[in-house]
């Protein structure tokens, strides 16, 4: 599995991934579909809910 890294700051996209309307959106939905994060974290409404090698989640 490629690596995919999301990169937020008060909701502005930092990187190619991104989310729309609280679904991931374009490349970031091919890793997430489900709104897992490498099968280990979950997306929480407005909270950073894991890391991966130091980059920080965010919904």
């Amino acid at each position: 599995m490629a690596n995919a890294h999301i990169f937020y700051d008060n909701g502005v996209l930092k990187q190619k991934h991104s989310y729309l309307n609280q679904k991931l959106e374009g490349p970031a939905f091919e890793y997430f579909p489900d709104g897992k994060i490498k099968g280990k974290y979950s997306y929480s409404k407005g909270t950073i809910v894991g890391t991966s090698n130091g980059i920080l989640f965010y919904r």
